[in-house]
């Protein structure tokens, strides 16, 4: 009878826990509704985190089409200057015709 009064105890204990928990949540929650400058706030800040994000993506997007003209403008010159590990003209270098396929690709 002992074990099943000290059981029901806990179970008890750790509801009691759960509901202050929640009851935390819902107290902040209400705080935070009922305060409109607090409201206002969180509002502000999503609207600037959003703008941040797209103009982090815009400038991703200019930084690419950059790269993409640097390696179209540039690619005859890495032709020209690329020359295998084994010290001889890389066009007649049978083992390094991937190796420049990869090094002059946009």
């Amino acid at each position: 009878m002992k074990k099943k009064i000290k059981a029901a105890k806990e179970l008890f204990n750790e509801a009691a826990d759960k509901h202050d928990a929640a009851q935390t949540i819902i107290d902040d929650a209400k705080e935070i509704y009922a305060t409109p400058e607090i409201t206002e706030q969180l509002r502000k800040s999503v609207d600037e985190q959003i703008i941040n994000v797209s103009a982090k993506k815009h400038t991703l997007k200019s930084l690419i089409r950059g790269e993409k003209i640097l390696r179209e403008a540039t690619r005859g010159q890495r032709i020209g200057f690329y020359r295998c590990s084994h010290w001889h003209d890389s066009n007649s270098c049978a083992l390094c015709m991937a190796d420049i396929q990869q090094a002059i690709s946009p």
